[in-house]
């Protein structure tokens, strides 16, 4: 992981890792961060049209 509170950078290289997507479940698991900042952060980057959900699978968005 990367250095601490640098939260938004874990969350994307862990989905870039994971090519399928992950659920704010496994990435609150895997980060061991709660799952209401997990969802803060993602909802941020969706905004951005960094990441995008479908049915509860978060992924990046391929540019």
């Amino acid at each position: 992981m990367s250095k601490p509170g640098d939260l938004e950078t874990d969350i994307m290289n862990r989905l870039q890792l994971n090519k399928s997507g992950q659920t704010i479940e496994e990435l609150s698991k895997h980060l061991k961060k709660p799952q209401s900042m997990i969802r803060t952060v993602l909802e941020a980057l969706r905004k951005e049209n960094f990441v995008a959900v479908k049915d509860s699978v978060w992924t990046m968005v391929r540019q």
